[in-house]
């Protein structure tokens, strides 16, 4: 099999697994290599639960966004401060409208490195 053939094949199995999550859940569906019918395989169980737990890593629209960040060497720990209180200001109302905002910034981070 070649990675082409391979690569459509995966595609199918997630656009079949995909399929009864976008539409709204009706009393007949069926589901990908039998996982719904009175044929149940463990072959075709382990397939169908693989990719869903394959499915639930990667990252959903809906999942918050990371970025990343390059600074000058020892910046980082500044920034993260700088961050963190601007983010308080504008949700307590000390910015320049004087209005509470939610940035929606969750959290800020830094990685110390040990040398």
């Amino acid at each position: 099999m070649t990675a082409e053939e391979l690569g459509h094949e995966y595609e199918e199995r997630l656009r079949q697994l995909r399929a009864p999550r976008l539409k709204l859940q009706k009393p007949n569906t069926t589901y990908p290599y039998g996982a719904g019918s009175s044929s149940n395989t463990i072959e075709g169980q382990q397939v169908v639960s693989s990719l869903r737990y394959a499915a639930h890593l990667l990252p959903q629209e809906s999942d918050p966004k990371v970025f990343a960040v390059k600074c000058r060497p020892r910046m980082a720990r500044v920034l993260v401060a700088r961050i963190v209180n601007k983010c308080y200001a504008y949700r307590v109302g000390r910015n320049f409208e004087h209005r509470c905002v939610d940035l929606g910034i969750i959290s800020v981070f830094s990685l110390d490195h040990v040398k």
